[in-house]
């Protein structure tokens, strides 16, 4: 999907397009971090572990993909009015993985009203100028897609970074049974519900109807990030195969839903969220694509909450 792959990628860089429709982080960032209590301070450990199932109902197509990410957060409350996070590559990476992922580590404050600032972008922009050397790329390349062995996109933003960590950020501190959560491709709020669980486990999930509009929307922008890796058609048979496409494209109808589920069991030193969202595609030939998307992300405290810092 390619809000995922434009996002994460640029935070991670090497990630490959997949016509897909993503879960509620991958569509749009979800609501900045506001302030936690000192029991949600700490260092964690962070990974989002993504795969994908796509078939049509002729069976004349199917596939499989799946992605990882990870990254180290250490969190510092600073009172009542602000929260401090640093955003870091995990411990065991090289030399070498630090120098393609010119993004971490990077610290972000967060205030009580959902602001997000950078703190020292010229650091960020600095290693952004030695990425640029080591792929032999000018910044006439950046914002572009290119392709290599995968897709690429180029980001040459610091400021990019804040929407990048979304997905890695906790999860926001009044999760409770009855509570509304929203996503930005649904079509309406909807409330939490607890799960049956062994064990007292704690699992909340809640279920939304996904927008048509932003669905197509969604296509249609993926469609154009392949026109520009192709580049134009060099034949009339290209170009009508390309036009064929994007006629095809207004006689389809797409349908989604999703569900997010988190496990509060072990909080606060462990939580899990886990999104599901199951897109169709009815074409004009009566053919049904259906995608599933599974993304979990596992939150873990490797270290405890640094010293308050004075207000």
């Amino acid at each position: 999907m390619l809000f995922w792959n434009k996002v994460l990628g640029a935070a991670l860089l090497l990630v490959s397009v997949h016509p897909a429709h993503a879960a509620s982080q991958e569509t749009a960032p979800h609501l900045a971090m506001t302030p936690t209590e000192d029991a949600r301070g700490g260092v964690y450990e962070v990974t989002i572990e993504r795969s994908t199932t796509s078939a049509t109902s002729d069976g004349s197509s199917s596939g499989s993909s799946s992605s990882n990410y990870a990254l180290q957060m250490t969190v510092t409350p600073n009172g009542p009015d602000s929260t401090t996070v640093t955003f870091d590559l995990p411990a065991d990476r090289t030399a070498k993985d630090r120098a393609r992922q010119w993004q971490f580590p990077a610290t972000i404050a967060y205030d009580a009203n959902g602001g997000a600032t950078l703190f020292q972008p010229e650091i960020l922009d600095r290693r952004l100028d030695d990425w640029l050397t080591l792929g032999k790329w000018t910044r006439e390349m950046c914002g572009r897609w290119i392709f290599t062995w995968n897709a690429f996109y180029i980001e040459c933003d610091p400021q990019s970074v804040i929407e990048n960590v979304q997905p890695f950020l906790l999860p926001p501190a009044d999760l409770a049974e009855g509570a509304m959560h929203t996503d930005p491709n649904a079509l309406a709020p909807a409330a939490f519900v607890r799960l049956p669980a062994e064990d007292d486990a704690i699992v909340l999930e809640a279920q939304f109807t996904l927008d048509p509009t932003k669905l197509e929307a969604e296509r249609i922008e993926q469609d154009k990030v392949v026109a520009e890796i192709m580049g134009p058609p060099t034949s009339p048979e290209m170009a009508a195969v390309r036009q064929e496409r994007n006629d095809a494209r207004n006689s389809e109808e797409v349908t989604g839903t999703l569900r997010v589920q988190y496990d509060l069991t072990y909080q606060p030193d462990e939580w899990v969220r886990t999104e599901i969202s199951t897109i169709t595609v009815r074409r004009g030939d009566g053919v049904i694509e259906t995608e599933t998307a599974e993304t979990v992300t596992s939150w873990t405290r490797t270290g405890p909450a640094l010293q308050l810092s004075t207000p």
